[in-house]
């Protein structure tokens, strides 16, 4: 087995595992907006925001919470009025009634203005704030929290972007206008990368750390059963998880393992993506996949009646195996995440039923022979949809894994070793699928105009 450093492991974790109020890419916007005004030292009369095209697409159609309201422009409005950066991807938890009034108002009266920048990193965020002759700018750069530049005044407070002294074209765009893209498009060479990652260092790391150096990650992807719960009890977004118990209550499907992990996983993402003002455990960026990779797991313990450390060992698992699965690719592609996460949550499963190290293999070897090229058309209420699609896979997966059946090399991009078949599908998200990408915006973006 390839040595690791379990304290890169436990670091890991701690950096990715990390709570967020709303679908990623907005509250990032929201996030930087409200550090703008915390910069600027007063209300800016008028906002410009420049963001990447993936930025873009997973903001367009998803609710920002406690507004009512969909898209960049009352998330960056939300987040200029009633922001607390200090709360970073948190950063919404206080708003009131009167923030939301003033935001809209904002709104109304064009004083935001959304455009896009091209050949730049997937997550890329810039708010400039203006009032009178003050002004601030703020960056955000390759993660969802990760300020890299401020400024105020045409004073440099802050620089840690990644390429310094490079000047990019920005267009200014709205929805009714077509945007461009041509990032470039490379395998991710972020920390988790470093770390040398494979699924038997994983499983050996989940499996046999001692059980108090790891409860913080029960402690943590706990919180995405509340919403999950809140999903299941209110009409959020189109209720696939509360259609599924309807059927479930007359007849139609029967209350099994499958049901229950679909219904309340795709619950989460209902009350995600339909402004839910309660946080999802992130992971790798992205709230749904936190969602996707935990929720399953969760349900499952609960109807095998796992104990408290066995369910951990499993959150740790998939957690790390969603960490492992994302160093390959970019944060924001056009793969969806619900494939990555779900391959993920068939582990964390597999672990559950009693499943060794070789049946683990097999479930990752099974999501990626079934579900690769399943797209990312932009965070919106039917991820939910996509979701229950991912999961009940994962279980497929899962059960097939443990009566030892795995696809193998002779099928699609699988290979033999479960850690070449996953840069393989890193490989398919970073470069197979980028031109896809482009076009699944301009498709979005020209919906908008006609």
């Amino acid at each position: 087995m390839e040595s690791y450093c379990k304290q890169d492991y436990i670091d890991i974790l701690k950096k990715e595992l990390v709570p967020a109020m709303g679908c990623t890419e907005p509250i990032a916007l929201a996030y930087a907006a409200a550090k703008a005004r915390e910069v600027l030292g007063e209300a800016p009369k008028i906002v410009e925001a420049f963001v990447s095209p993936n930025i873009l697409k997973n903001g367009m159609g998803v609710g920002i919470p406690g507004t009512g309201m969909i898209g960049l422009e009352i998330a960056t409005a939300i987040g200029i009025v009633g922001g607390d950066a200090s709360k970073e991807l948190n950063v919404l938890a206080d708003i009131t009634y009167e923030d939301v009034k003033q935001s809209q108002q904002m709104v109304a009266e064009q004083k935001i203005k959304i455009g896009v920048k091209s050949g730049i990193n997937p997550v890329y965020i810039e708010v400039n704030a203006v009032s009178g002759e003050s002004n601030s700018k703020v960056i955000i750069e390759e993660k969802h929290n990760n300020i890299v530049y401020i400024e105020k005044n045409g004073q440099e407070i802050l620089d840690n972007r990644i390429q310094k002294d490079t000047k990019e074209e920005s267009k200014e765009v709205s929805v009714e206008n077509k945007a461009e893209s041509s990032s470039k498009v490379s395998i991710n060479q972020d920390t988790g990368k470093s770390l040398k990652f494979s699924v038997e260092s994983i499983y050996d790391f989940s499996v046999n750390t001692p059980l108090e150096e790891l409860s913080f990650v029960y402690d943590l992807t706990i919180t995405n059963s509340l919403i999950s719960n809140e999903g299941m009890e209110k009409n959020y977004g189109h209720r696939i998880g509360r259609i599924v118990q309807k059927n479930i209550d007359n007849g139609l499907l029967a209350d099994d393992l499958m049901s229950y992990v679909i219904k309340k996983s795709a619950a989460g993402a209902d009350a995600r993506m339909g402004g839910c003002m309660l946080p999802a455990m992130s992971n790798s960026g992205s709230g749904n996949q936190g969602i996707t990779l935990s929720v399953p797991v969760i349900a499952c313990a609960e109807k095998l009646g796992s104990d408290k450390e066995k369910l951990t060992r499993a959150l740790v698992l998939a957690s790390l195996i969603s960490i492992y699965i994302k160093s390959n690719m970019k944060r924001l592609s056009a793969l969806c995440g619900a494939m990555t996460a779900g391959a993920s949550a068939s582990c964390g499963m597999t672990y559950l039923l009693g499943g060794n190290l070789e049946q683990v293999k097999f479930s990752v070897q099974n999501m990626i022979g079934n579900l690769t090229g399943i797209v990312c058309d932009g965070a919106k209420p039917n991820c939910a949809m996509k979701v229950a699609t991912g999961v009940s896979a994962a279980v497929i997966s899962s059960l097939a894994a443990m009566d030892n059946v795995s696809c193998t090399s002779l099928e699609g991009i699988v290979d033999d070793n479960v850690d070449k078949s996953i840069a393989n599908l890193g490989k398919i998200a970073a470069y197979g699928m980028a031109d896809l990408d482009k076009m699944m915006l301009e498709i979005m973006v020209d919906k908008k105009r006609s």
